[in-house]
């Protein structure tokens, strides 16, 4: 464990048992390519969703409804930045239940991350026209309403923008609005 630059809490976690360092390992293992970052996120899902699943159905690792390619597959996809977190935690809680592979479900549910610009400037452009109380508020200092905008993209997209995408869009518009606002005033 000490290779992968993992924390010694998440090492004596993931060490206590054999089966579970076996998992982990096999997690590990699968993962394309492997990075620190991913490493570490797979130890966070496997102390975390993993070890929660087996409580809650009362089963053992060898036994677990997920298999370590399917997880190592979903961080794959998270990491690449073709699903978000949020998503994620979805796409989990079907691969327990049906067996299926992350990247088939995300295809057959139509769940691939937007991060593509060009299709979310549209939506922020129109999010802020039909909130131009808040873009006012926002621009006179209330800067916590920032948030909501974001909040906006993600609910319009039903949480398939990539956050980071869509934060950097809404801060670009707004700062557009304030220079226009500057100049014409």
């Amino acid at each position: 464990m000490r290779e992968l630059g993992l924390p010694r809490y998440d090492a004596d976690v993931l060490t206590a048992e054999k089966p579970l360092a076996d998992y982990f390992e096999s997690v590990v293992d699968a993962l394309s390519p492997r990075s620190p970052e991913k490493v570490k996120a797979a130890s966070n899902w496997v102390m975390g969703d993993v070890l929660r699943v087996l409580k809650e159905t009362h089963r053992e690792l060898p036994d677990a409804p997920l298999q370590p390619a399917a997880l190592a597959q979903l961080l794959d996809l998270i990491a690449g930045g073709s699903i978000s977190g949020k998503i994620a935690k979805d796409i989990f809680e079907e691969l327990v239940t049906t067996g299926a592979m992350p990247a088939d479900i995300v295809a057959r549910r139509g769940l691939a991350q937007i991060s593509d610009a060009s299709t979310l400037a549209p939506l922020v452009d129109a999010i802020l026209a039909a909130n131009m109380e808040s873009v006012n508020k926002y621009l006179a200092g209330r800067e916590n309403i920032f948030g909501f905008f974001v909040g906006q993209v993600m609910k319009l997209t039903r949480g398939q923008a990539n956050p980071d995408l869509a934060t950097d869009l809404v801060k670009r518009a707004l700062e557009i609005i304030r220079a226009w606002r500057m100049m014409t005033a």
